[in-house]
């Protein structure tokens, strides 16, 4: 593989720490200051929102031609090249499926009942999305991993994205099916079926661990 994949996450405070990769690859990783065999570190010194900071680097850094962020919390188990190969497939941004919903309004509602987010704050976003037209049910991608294209289509719909998490939630699996509708045929967004398995956290590609904090 070339230098024009890679594979990238950003780990701000003790929220998750970084693990070596153990398959082949390029690793990014945007941190406060943590090193890691077999990462390139790229340090930045985080906003007061460590949330968004985060969000900041997922959305907006583009580390390769072809992408594919990580949480902090997930590590690959097979070449980074291998998932691209078969995400893409002509799509211009890959990832999961959410594995229990397929509506931006219902995740909000697990948002506020799980304490994630101020209820004022997703209620207003929520309440604008339904103005604008934005319909139920449209699907729900899970963004805890997600392969993107550098093209100028796939900028425009980050730096959408971007906006959306800058005035609203911090929750970015409530704004990205709204800036999917929006962008509509400009992207090719491929939703993958993670099948029952990824609903619990088991998948041949990935291994979830917990969080830190």
């Amino acid at each position: 593989m070339g230098m024009d994949q890679a594979a990238y996450t950003a780990i701000f405070g003790g929220y998750d720490k970084l693990q070596a990769p153990t398959v082949a690859g390029r690793f990014v990783a945007y941190t406060g200051g943590q090193m890691c065999e077999g990462w390139e570190v790229w340090t930045s010194i985080p906003q007061a929102d460590k949330r968004r900071t985060a969000r900041q680097f997922k959305l907006l850094s583009f580390p390769a031609a072809e992408s594919l962020w990580i949480d902090g919390n997930i590590a690959l188990a097979v070449p980074v090249a291998e998932v691209l190969g078969v995400w893409f497939d002509g799509y211009d941004i890959a990832l999961f499926k959410h594995p229990a919903g397929d509506c931006i309004y219902g995740e909000a509602r697990r948002v506020v009942k799980k304490g994630k987010d101020w209820a004022e704050v997703v209620d207003a976003q929520m309440a604008r999305y339904k103005a604008a037209g934005f319909p139920a049910h449209f699907g729900l991608g899970e963004t805890c991993t997600m392969a993107k294209r550098d093209t100028p289509a796939v900028r425009e719909f980050m730096a959408l994205w971007w906006a959306e998490i800058v005035k609203g939630s911090a929750r970015d699996q409530l704004s990205f099916d709204y800036v999917r509708w929006l962008m509509g045929d400009k992207v090719r967004v491929n939703m993958v079926s993670g099948g029952m398995g990824w609903r619990r956290r088991s998948h041949p590609w990935f291994v979830c661990r917990e969080h830190r904090a």
